[in-house]
């Protein structure tokens, strides 16, 4: 299990940081530094299907995953925040 939690999170870096401030954590926890308030990123993640919590810092998103996540349920992921991210830089700059 350990090198599974490995792999994912390893995946999860790799796709979520073009688009953040750092990826932290370790097997089923981890923390995503967005460098926005996250409460307006998990409220449109959660309007798209995606449970993500906030954490006791401001600009942190909180996944909680299972370790045996398929990897068709990790793309649909990075899908959909790829795509609310966009959309919320958008709104920004507009």
């Amino acid at each position: 299990l350990m090198g599974r939690a490995r792999t994912v999170f390893d995946r999860i870096n790799t796709e979520l940081s073009p688009h953040v401030n750092s990826v932290r954590g370790r097997g089923c926890l981890i923390g995503v530094e967005l460098g926005v308030p996250a409460s307006d990123v998990v409220r449109v993640l959660r309007e798209n299907g995606v449970l993500v919590g906030g954490s006791g810092e401001e600009s942190t998103l909180r996944l909680m995953r299972r370790l045996s996540t398929p990897g068709v349920v990790l793309e649909e992921f990075f899908t959909i925040f790829r795509k609310v991210v966009a959309g919320m830089e958008e709104t920004r700059q507009a």
